[in-house]
């Protein structure tokens, strides 16, 4: 009666976010997400390496937002001479 097991939250150690499963399939899950993490950071350093030729002291993110910034002002000059918004 007073022995009985009672389920707790979790089978292994409650230093982070606990799995309602067992010690053996939680360490099973955070291998696969490990590996899963890996593969796609090393997938994005692939494609890093390949576009590394393009511009390699150039960020190419701020060229596209100052390309867009100067479409937004030509097609706001445009409003402006045309004689308003609409």
């Amino acid at each position: 009666m007073g022995y009985e097991r009672i389920k707790t939250e979790h089978a292994g150690a409650k230093n982070g976010g606990g799995a309602w499963t067992t010690r053996a399939a939680a360490k099973r899950s955070a291998k696969h997400n490990r590996r899963q993490i890996d593969k796609r950071s090393a997938a994005a350093g692939r494609l890093r390496g390949l576009f590394a030729h393009i511009a390699p002291d150039a960020s190419l993110a701020d060229e596209l937002i100052a390309d867009r910034r100067a479409e937004v002002r030509i097609e706001e000059q445009a409003e402006v001479e045309r004689g308003g918004k609409g």
